[in-house]
């Protein structure tokens, strides 16, 4: 059951985070996931940790920056900005 199989036009953004030293799951299925979904229009982007493991907490150590990436994106994507918590007030 390869993700591969289900894109189609319409999906929504997509944030891929993969390291080139993951054992579990290849680089280059995120490469070509990213590259199937923008050939049919949607967006993709793939923030790659070089010399990153599987493990989410190997990547600090090797590149920190992919949370400020995270962050990035999601307020790119999500339109951060327009409404933030501290605006938000409980009845």
């Amino acid at each position: 059951m390869s993700p591969l199989n289900f894109v189609k036009p319409g999906l929504p953004p997509f944030l891929l985070i993969h390291g080139t030293d993951d054992k579990s799951v290849p680089y280059a299925q995120s490469v070509n996931f990213q590259a199937k979904l923008k050939e049919v229009g949607v967006p993709c982007e793939l923030v790659t940790i070089k010399g990153a493991p599987h493990r989410l907490t190997e990547w600090d150590k090797l590149d920190a920056s992919y949370k400020e990436k995270t962050v990035a994106w999601l307020q790119q994507t999500l339109g951060a900005g327009k409404t933030s918590a501290a605006s938000v007030r409980s009845p």
